[in-house]
C-alpha cells in the first residue's frame, strides 16, 4: 500500500483534473460520498484500487505481516493511515483493510485496476 501525499504547491485539489488523471491511467473513476463518522470493517478486495480524496478526510487500517523480510508481531501488524484531500492511496489486490470517515465525511474518487 502507497499513500501519495498532496504538496500544498499544488493548490487544492480539482475533481475534474484528478478524473482527468486517473482516466489517463486507463482508470475509469467513480465519485463516493460518505457521511460522517460512517466506518467499513475489516475487508479487502479482489483487484488493486485508487482512492484520491477530494474533500474530508478517512482513516484507512491495514495488515502488515512483514518488514524487511522479517515477520511483524501480530501485535503490531496494524497500522493506520489519515488520509486528506489530494491524497491518494494505491491499495493492491486483496489487501486486507478498514475504513473509517472523519467527522465532516470525505468526497473521493476511487477507481479499480485490472488484472
Amino acid at each position: 500500500m502507497q499513500v501519495i501525499r498532496w504538496s500544498g504547491g499544488q493548490g487544492e485539489p480539482e475533481l475534474n483534473a484528478l478524473i482527468s488523471k486517473l482516466r489517463e491511467e486507463g482508470l475509469e473513476p467513480t465519485v463516493l460520498s460518505e457521511h460522517p463518522g460512517k466506518h467499513y470493517p475489516t475487508h479487502s478486495h479482489p483487484e488493486s484500487q485508487v482512492r484520491w480524496m477530494i474533500s474530508g478526510t478517512l482513516r484507512v487500517g491495514t495488515r502488515i505481516t512483514e518488514t524487511e523480510g522479517q515477520p511483524v508481531p501480530p501485535d503490531m501488524q496494524w497500522v493506520e493511515l489519515n488520509l486528506e484531500p489530494g491524497d491518494r492511496l494505491e491499495m493492491p489486490a486483496d489487501t486486507e483493510h478498514w475504513i473509517q470517515l472523519g467527522p465532516q465525511g470525505a468526497t473521493y474518487l476511487i477507481a479499480n485496476r485490472k488484472g
